[in-house]
């Protein structure tokens, strides 16, 4: 996981690092666009942080954990916005 934060007010271009076991970065989380499912970025992607907000990627290889890392972050996403019943 590789986690941006952008305390700043204006956007910063962030360039995401390359990883020896991985393929490319898979964008999981934008709080500046919570409902925009992200793509895949290549090693050397310069990403828009906007500012004040907090971007998440998983490092994606060539297995199915990858696909379940998503489904799975999905599935808490979903959890935390539903309303807690007492």
């Amino acid at each position: 996981m590789l986690l941006v934060y952008n305390a700043h007010f204006d956007v910063v271009n962030f360039s995401l690092p390359p990883v020896t076991d991985g393929s490319s970065w898979l964008g999981l989380i934008d709080t500046n666009q919570p409902d925009v499912q992200m793509p895949s970025f290549e090693f050397g992607h310069a990403y828009a942080v906007t500012g004040r907000s907090l971007v998440v990627f998983g490092l994606a290889t060539e297995n199915i954990a990858t696909r379940r890392l998503r489904q799975g972050l999905g599935a808490l996403l979903d959890v935390a916005e539903a309303p807690l019943s007492s």
